[in-house]
């Protein structure tokens, strides 16, 4: 109660995020790149705004080249007052080694984590599982870490499947009122968007679509809206 929220990123995530906080008398700015994405629950902030006043971080930014290794020590050792920090956005937004000293320094309240700087292409693969600063996060009291599930709900899994619906159906239409000069191949296309992913991909709640399986990885849906899965034909 009465604390001030300061979310770095105010993209759909961002946005749920500061209208649950509607409710709990907080005071919720954000700093994002982009301009004009102000509304009711939450006012634009600079980031030197978001380090002064800021109560808890919390991260909701994009894997960016701004964006990785964000919160360090020159980022904490700019915030005025001891801050509380949550990551459900990307691990290697967070120097995991600076986050540790800034836990023993009392500079950072505690953390929850939901991704860390050591996963590889899900949780269950971590690329060091013996690194020191990892084993200090799991063992310490102020820290609360849970395996990259912060989205993971059946309402969310049945939006991703609309979602994906939705823009298959807008393509569609595109292609069927003749502003869309070339034809999606699905089996191409889901080949192709699964190619990008290098590999990565789970197959963890996969998509149906139709006879064709799409695994929930994360970057498809973004790869659908940019049209990298429209191949000619």
């Amino acid at each position: 109660m009465g604390k001030t929220i300061g979310l770095i990123g105010y993209g759909n995530t961002g946005k749920s995020f500061a209208k649950k906080l509607s409710g709990f008398n907080t005071k919720v700015i954000f700093f994002d790149l982009k301009s004009g994405l102000e509304d009711k629950y939450a006012n634009s902030a600079t980031l030197e705004e978001i380090q002064k006043q800021s109560d808890i971080i919390s991260l909701h930014t994009s894997l960016s080249k701004e964006s990785i290794g964000l919160i360090n020590h020159k980022f904490i050792s700019k915030c005025d007052k001891p801050f509380w920090l949550i990551n459900t956005a990307r691990g290697i937004c967070v120097n995991t080694s600076h986050l540790v000293k800034a836990l023993k320094e009392k500079k950072v309240l505690g953390a929850a984590l939901d991704v860390l700087e050591f996963e590889k292409s899900s949780f269950e693969k971590l690329s060091d599982r013996s690194n020191k600063d990892l084993k200090y996060l799991i063992k310490s009291n102020e820290v609360i870490i849970t395996p990259h599930i912060a989205g993971w709900s059946e309402e969310s899994k049945i939006l991703l499947v609309k979602v994906a619906l939705d823009k298959i159906k807008k393509l569609r239409q595109e292609i069927s009122t003749g502003s869309l000069d070339k034809r999606i191949k699905f089996e191409d296309a889901f080949d192709l968007a699964l190619k990008f992913k290098r590999g990565k991909a789970t197959t963890f709640a996969p998509i149906w679509i139709g006879r064709k399986k799409l695994p929930n990885a994360a970057g498809i849906l973004g790869m659908m809206n940019r049209k990298i899965i429209i191949t000619p034909c």
